[in-house]
């Protein structure tokens, strides 16, 4: 359908967005008509696309609910104008970038014409079509200069410089720089676009990763006014864009998984640190805060011990954010084992001055207050108050963590060949029991310390040493058949054993776990447990 002139289009466009609103479960359908909408009537959606774009960018900065359907609406008929026509249209590239966010949910709107990786190629180049200037990032603390990469333009055969942007209200800063070249965005007529589907190049697969993790800073100041729920809604929609990605190749599913699991401490954090700043109780119980606490600390030592690869300014805001894991713990008055905690961090906030250090970077005041802390300390962080801590949390913001293609991902795959609860495996009580293991790890190397740890449910825990030399190696892969001893089989028909691969944590080694017979250091698992099932046969 036609509309005949402007008003009357603003008119079924506001209708459409109150329909939205009361009838939720319509989402599809409302967003797939908007998508025409904008389609047919472009010279409309150009008329008010710079309203739409103040709209959309007052709420990705914070200042209204940036995830909801009204949104995702207005992006719909946004990036929908230009999408058939072959003149430009005026629509401002941060929409498009915005959009990308919101790739799993629009999706479908497009379904008629493309499928979703055309959709998110479609996204990123339009949101690298205009030209900006190279500009300096200032946080008061020192400034970090991004220059300009060439990236090329596959439609007009021709090389443009430009910069991926996102406006935080006080101008336009870059997103980051990336050599997206060779990006096959082939926009095929309505008939012919859905039915080839090709693989998302790396690069636009890593730009959309970080148009999501740039956008965490621009939600701090909510989580600083204790407006938990919006900023974990936004953060679940964010994980649930990251794991809706498929990929042909590790780099771009590396780099997914850190964002992962860097969104996921995010969220604990969020939850722990409503509830001390606000000294309510948001978390149900001291238990279930406790659980967090140790979620969060189980976290950040994957973080530390299962990615390599990282660039200095990438490691910097991982220190940087486990610092802050163990600032919330000691923000605590009743928390035991202080001084363990303050030993830590402090061997964190070293290895974070020496990197600042090197690159003569301006510490953050966060980083900066904690240092005093710990040099004023004279017994181990016992004579720091938890006020004096949390005054640290109140100078905390992350930082714009912006990831390349250098980071790998350390993880293993374990499985148990011809075992299942109706195929057990044999044993005889008091004998050793031999467990079959098919044992992959990527990104791991010879010089590390990998073993299988192996428990029942009494609590007792066996650990078998990875002798990493004898593994069969394809680059960054290693795989072994390994027949793992198990020594102390009980007095039982049957038992189960959780079986998993561990990584010793060389990063903050402050205390041996264990002298003899184990891991001197705590295990960082690398995968999931699996169960094994074994049966008496003597």
């Amino acid at each position: 359908m036609k509309l005949r002139n402007h008003l009357l289009f603003k008119s079924t466009m506001d209708v459409l967005l109150k329909n939205l609103d009361s009838y939720p479960q319509d989402e599809a359908d409302i967003f797939s008509v908007l998508s025409h909408l904008g389609r047919n009537h472009k010279q409309f959606v150009d008329l008010i696309a710079n309203e739409i774009a103040d709209e959309v960018e007052a709420s990705f900065e914070g200042n209204r609910e940036f995830n909801s359907a009204r949104m995702a609406a207005l992006l719909v008929l946004s990036i929908s104008a230009p999408f058939l026509n072959a003149d430009v249209c005026p629509i401002p590239p941060v929409i498009f970038s915005f959009a990308a966010t919101f790739l799993s949910r629009i999706c479908c709107a497009f379904s008629d014409v493309m499928n979703r990786d055309t959709l998110l190629e479609y996204l990123i180049q339009k949101s690298s079509s205009m030209v900006q200037p190279e500009v300096n990032i200032s946080n008061g603390e020192g400034q970090n200069p991004l220059a300009k990469d060439d990236v090329q333009n596959v439609a007009g055969n021709e090389m443009i410089h430009s910069e991926i942007t996102i406006n935080n209200g006080e101008g336009q800063l870059p997103l980051s720089k990336y050599n997206v070249q060779n990006v096959a965005l082939e926009m095929k007529p309505p008939n012919d676009v859905g039915q080839h589907k090709r693989p998302v190049h790396d690069s636009v697969v890593l730009t959309y990763i970080n148009y999501i993790l740039v956008k965490l800073p621009n939600i701090w100041p909510k989580v600083q006014s204790c407006s938990a729920n919006e900023v974990l809604c936004s953060l679940r929609h964010w994980k649930e864009e990251l794991t809706s990605l498929t990929f042909d190749s590790s780099a771009p599913a590396d780099a997914s998984a850190f964002a992962l699991l860097y969104l996921k401490i995010i969220k604990l954090v969020v939850e722990v640190w409503d509830h001390l700043v606000r000294k309510t109780e948001v978390v149900s119980g001291t238990v279930e805060l406790e659980d967090k606490l140790e979620k969060l600390d189980g976290r950040a030592k994957e973080l530390m011990n299962r990615f390599i690869g990282f660039s200095a300014e990438e490691e910097i805001s991982v220190l940087e954010l486990i610092l802050l894991t163990y600032t919330l713990r000691l923000c605590r008055s009743e928390i035991c084992s202080r001084n363990f905690i303050f030993k830590r961090m402090t061997i964190i906030y070293l290895r974070t001055e020496s990197f600042l250090k090197l690159r003569s970077d301006v510490a953050s005041g966060f980083v900066a207050e904690l240092g005093s802390l710990i040099r004023e300390s004279s017994n181990g962080g016992a004579s720091c108050s938890s006020l004096a801590f949390d005054n640290c949390l109140k100078l905390f913001s992350p930082k714009r963590l912006m990831i390349r293609e250098g980071i790998r991902h350390r993880r293993a795959e374990l499985s148990i060949p011809n075992n299942c609860p109706d195929y057990p495996l044999p044993f005889a009580p008091g004998l050793t029991a031999s467990i079959p293991c098919d044992i992959t790890i990527h990104n791991i190397s010879s010089n590390c310390r990998a073993w299988v740890r192996m428990c029942i449910n009494d609590g007792f825990t066996q650990h078998v040493y990875l002798d990493l030399q004898s593994f069969e190696v394809s680059g960054e892969v290693r795989k072994i058949s390994y027949a793992v001893p198990y020594y102390r089989t009980p007095e039982l028909d049957s038992f189960n054993l959780k079986v998993c691969i561990g990584l010793e944590s060389l990063f903050e080694n402050v205390t041996p776990v264990q002298a003899h017979g184990g891991p001197k250091c705590e295990l960082v698992l690398l995968c999931e447990e699996k169960i094994v099932y074994l049966s008496r046969v003597l």
